[in-house]
């Protein structure tokens, strides 16, 4: 992968989103690769600063730095990787079939002013509304795309954009809810 690419994608998404939808679309990458590349640096930046945000809550300040990471850690994996290969299941229904490397490419790519988002959050607490813009960027981007990558028709674009913003939000919620609750379980000895 040459650095033409990588800029192409990353800050390419903030600056010129329709040439960075036309490289990932067109990109020769194994999807494990692509998600190493772009997904896992960005999902890690992503859970750190969800995770010192987390920590400066009142609720969470006592639970341990590291089990808060990792939850963070696992709910954006959740989604990144459970949420393109069900919106790439849904596709069939709209007669299409992007599979799981266009769906996924798709999702990493959207996802990341979200997950940049967090880290701009956790260091300056101030800018508390900057996950919701990032969230609204990466809903807007996400619908830019779909036609370009998944190949979605303009007139079943904002059906199949809600559809997959729904699957991504309700598993990044219940991911999340599920693992704070097991990870933050009280345990007695009984």
């Amino acid at each position: 992968m040459s650095s033409e690419t990588f800029f192409a994608i990353f800050p390419g998404i903030f600056i010129n989103p329709g040439r960075t939808w036309e490289v990932i679309r067109d990109l020769d990458l194994k999807p494990v690769r692509f998600f190493l590349f772009f997904g896992l640096p960005f999902v890690f930046l992503g859970a750190l600063g969800r995770a010192l945000t987390d920590q400066s809550n009142d609720l969470y300040v006592s639970a341990p730095f590291g089990a808060l990471l990792f939850v963070h850690l696992l709910t954006h994996l959740l989604v990144l990787l459970v949420g393109p290969w069900m919106v790439a299941r849904m596709a069939g229904t709209y007669g299409l079939d992007p599979g799981f490397n266009h769906s996924m490419r798709l999702a990493v790519t959207a996802y990341i002013p979200f997950l940049l988002s967090q880290i701009v959050t956790a260091i300056a607490a101030a800018l508390s509304f900057i996950p919701m813009a990032g969230l609204i960027f990466s809903l807007f981007l996400y619908w830019h795309g779909a036609p370009l990558v998944l190949g979605i028709p303009v007139n079943r674009l904002t059906g199949f954009t809600l559809l997959s913003f729904f699957i991504f939000l309700g598993l990044g919620f219940i991911g999340l809810y599920l693992l704070r609750m097991i990870t933050f379980a009280p345990v007695s000895l009984h």
